[in-house]
């Protein structure tokens, strides 16, 4: 069997010929691009428990209430990676 062929380690067959052992490979997608970083017009959740946050081009009312708590949720801009 090559080498460069061989995808695991055998270690033992049983019977009905499974293979037992563990699995060993390894790719590589090489090298990834940079994100791009812009200035993004965010909606963000008013009170102080919440977290919650959402992009003004995923809402769908002109002052939305926040997702997660029902709170009202005021515009802010954050640098945010750039979805195409």
């Amino acid at each position: 069997m090559m080498p460069f062929l061989l995808l695991y380690q055998k270690k033992e067959y049983n019977k009905i010929r499974t293979m037992k052992g563990d699995a060993v490979m390894s790719f590589s997608r090489g090298p990834k691009e940079p994100v791009q970083e812009v200035e993004t017009t965010i909606w963000t959740c008013t009170s102080e428990e919440c977290n919650g946050w959402m992009r003004e081009s995923w809402s769908f009312n002109d002052e939305p209430k926040c997702p997660l708590c029902k709170s009202s949720m005021t515009q802010e801009v954050r640098v945010l990676p750039e979805i195409k």
